[in-house]
């Protein structure tokens, strides 16, 4: 009897969630109860985002033939993360999005940082990114002339 009660309660009992932090990972940065981890033990160093036990990927370093990407600017506010992702192919085509994560809706967003057309070789850079608890998100970005500036609400 004692046997079919603990099988009972294991079958009753929830999965377990991945861990968060995820094992290996160092914080870089952190507010609140949100934490930006990357994972310095593996190639790319993909990065996850915690409030309390909900983990959710952000980014993954994508690295292959001819293709490369970074983070960069992870910002935190009102349970939600921004962050800055490069992309850049070997024939030399750079773009770079502004990418949010709601962590309590699950919900992502995405804009191009410049209004500008690439520039074979010349790559795009954003030189400040801003995350208000609203959702306001705001950037600055430059590409071989002055800096365009944008914003945009969640």
């Amino acid at each position: 009897m004692a046997a079919a009660l603990l099988a009972a309660v294991a079958l009753a009992a929830p999965a377990a969630a991945p861990a968060c932090p995820p094992p290996h990972a160092r914080v870089v940065a952190a507010k609140g109860a949100i934490k930006v981890y990357a994972l310095s033990g593996r190639p790319g160093k993909p990065h996850f985002a915690c409030r309390g036990a909900v983990r959710a990927r952000l980014w993954r370093h994508r690295l292959g033939p001819g293709f490369e990407d970074s983070f960069d600017l992870p910002r935190l506010a009102g349970g939600r993360v921004a962050w800055v992702d490069y992309r850049c192919t070997t024939d030399g085509r750079h773009t770079v999005h502004v990418r949010l994560l709601d962590l309590r809706s699950g919900r992502r967003r995405a804009w191009p940082a410049l209004d500008a057309a690439p520039i074979l070789h010349v790559e795009p850079r954003v030189l400040e990114l801003r995350l208000g608890g609203d959702g306001t998100i705001s950037w600055s970005a430059e590409l071989a002339g002055p800096p365009e500036r944008h914003r945009a609400h969640a």
